[in-house]
């Protein structure tokens, strides 16, 4: 502890100097060229300090998170199991369902069908149509099943057909593949790719 707290005014301190830094001239380059390396070794320094505590509570960490997901692992596939069951009996039903509208449509499609055709035969023969037949209420349809606990919700899905047909704003560029041409051809890395701009800034670092 009494070291951290060593290492914790020593960081304060930089801190306060590097607010005092001014350069305007080449020796005061040269000078906070120094006092980056003094940044440099400190945190080498605490790094150092905390490596093995680090590697220790790593180590534990893995062990934990190793032991955590074997428990987890048969859950979620029992999980898994269960759920597509239910996704299973979920459109079979839906399914049914669609078909039982259907039929109604088309049943009260032919209904209205043969209503006209009387009503036509009768107008011809200068005759009154007959009443319509008294119409039957639809059964209503039993509502999807809600167990306490249970939700369940519509989202979207989606899987790519066709990248050529989609909207280049949808199209993610490669970041890691643009930095490593940029890297290896550096301002030719402008047309090899298309659609960016290159160029150089200046990069500062200290070797600790």
């Amino acid at each position: 502890m009494e070291t951290e707290k060593k290492l914790e005014q020593q960081g304060l301190t930089l801190v306060e100097q590097a607010h005092e830094i001014k350069i305007t001239t080449d020796a005061q380059y040269e000078s906070a060229s120094e006092f980056l390396l003094s940044t440099k070794a400190l945190q080498t320094q605490i790094k150092g300090h905390h490596a093995d505590m680090k590697q220790k509570a790593h180590a534990t960490w893995k062990e934990i998170v190793a032991r955590e997901k074997g428990l987890l692992e048969p859950v979620a596939a029992a999980e898994g199991v269960v759920k597509g069951l239910m996704q299973k009996f979920l459109r079979a039903r839906e399914e049914r369902q669609r078909k039982v509208l259907a039929a109604r449509e088309e049943k009260a499609v032919e209904v209205e069908r043969e209503r006209r055709e009387i009503e036509e035969a009768a107008a011809k023969k200068g005759e009154e149509p007959p009443p319509p037949p008294p119409v039957k209420a639809a059964k209503k349809l039993k509502a999807r099943p809600k167990p306490a606990g249970v939700v369940v919700r519509k989202v979207w899905k989606f899987e790519v057909v066709d990248v050529e047909e989609m909207n280049p704003a949808f199209m993610v560029p490669d970041r890691s593949a643009i930095r490593q041409a940029v890297e290896t051809l550096g301002v030719g890395a402008a047309a090899a790719v298309g659609g960016i701009r290159v160029w150089q800034e200046d990069s500062i670092g200290a070797r600790g």
